[in-house]
């Protein structure tokens, strides 16, 4: 049985409704955007292995829709290759 998300109150969560933006909308510092972008070019800059089962890679991918495109930094345990 799955269980409702909740605070440091013990209370129910409220889910935020996502607002989705475009790529000449964002702000330098900004976060929690929902983008829809289309995947340009992607490129693993670095490999970690703090668990060799596991490892970190870190990705740089060029990401962009009709307003512009941005140099995004993927830090993930699961990239695909593109």
């Amino acid at each position: 049985m799955a269980t409702m998300p909740t605070n440091a109150m013990g209370t129910v969560a409220a889910k935020r409704i996502p607002s989705f933006n475009k790529v000449d909308q964002l702000k330098l510092g900004s976060s929690s955007h929902t983008l829809t972008v289309k995947v340009v070019s992607s490129k693993i800059v670095k490999q970690l292995s703090w668990r060799p089962s596991q490892p970190t890679r870190i990705a740089e991918c060029l990401v962009g829709d009709e307003t512009g495109g941005i140099l995004f930094t993927n830090i993930s345990l699961i990239i695909y290759n593109i």
